[in-house]
């Protein structure tokens, strides 16, 4: 129940107080918003084998491919 922007705020923050405390910090950002529309979802899953990918991460990528739905409410 969170905004992207709260999320942003809270990434930011992270990365401030790591950077604070003398650390350093990685990051890595997907536009995933159109992807899965036009990749054959099979090839996409192979070549994720391929590289490595696998558990928590391969299933993470599998469930945008798969019973997706979007929605919207306004003045609710």
């Amino acid at each position: 129940n969170k905004s992207t922007i709260n999320l942003i705020e809270i990434l930011c923050s992270e990365i401030l107080q790591t950077f604070e405390n003398g650390g350093f910090a990685w990051g890595t950002f997907c536009d995933l918003s159109k992807a899965f529309d036009y990749i054959d979802h099979n090839i996409l899953i192979a070549k994720c084998k391929f590289y490595g990918i696998h558990g928590t991460q391969l299933n993470l990528i599998r469930t945008y491919q798969y019973n997706r739905k979007q929605c919207v409410f306004v003045n609710t």
